[in-house]
């Protein structure tokens, strides 16, 4: 009997070191799991083709942009506007309220089109910042959503072959 009772005994030991490296292997895992979570957090980009409709013969940008759902409009950088020859008109300018609090005064260009994939949309651009920021007017435009796990930009799954827009 008492060897019985020393071979549970010695079992219930092999068991409880089990269930804590078990344990231990979960938080670690979980720790892990969490880590990658936030480090996939954070800003995305999407690649761009920006062109001037109004001329034809200027090369596009290609470009990488920073998407903002958050962010009303396309804004882009002052040498874009240069290199795309976007009409500036003195009247047009726009007032701004920047994620710090600041407000500015900035030009507003257009027309510009804007590719993505297989979409595109006209839109007018703030001329502000050293990057382009993609904002929910040309997103909405094209019917693309900001997926949230991966963070990635991708078509509106409900309308997958080209932009749909309700109207009514």
């Amino acid at each position: 009997m008492i060897g019985l009772k020393l071979g549970f005994n010695s079992n219930v030991q092999r068991l409880s070191k089990l269930i804590v490296d078990l344990t231990t292997s979960i938080s670690i895992y979980n720790k892990y799991l969490c880590y990658e979570f936030l480090n996939k957090m954070g800003l995305t980009y999407t690649k761009l083709l920006l062109s001037n409709p109004r001329k034809p013969a200027l090369k596009p940008i290609e470009t990488k942009a920073l998407v903002d759902s958050g962010a009303v409009m396309l804004c882009i950088p002052d040498h874009f506007r240069i290199q795309l020859e976007l009409e500036d008109e003195p009247n047009s300018s726009r007032e701004i309220s920047m994620a710090d609090g600041r407000t500015a005064k900035v030009p507003y260009a257009g027309p510009i089109k804007v590719e993505w994939e297989d979409r595109i949309c006209y839109v007018g651009a703030l001329v502000v910042g050293d990057e382009p920021l993609l904002g929910a007017v040309p997103m909405e435009d094209m019917d693309l959503v900001l997926h949230p796990l991966s963070q990635k930009l991708m078509a509106n799954p409900l309308s997958p072959n080209f932009p749909h827009h309700k109207i009514k």
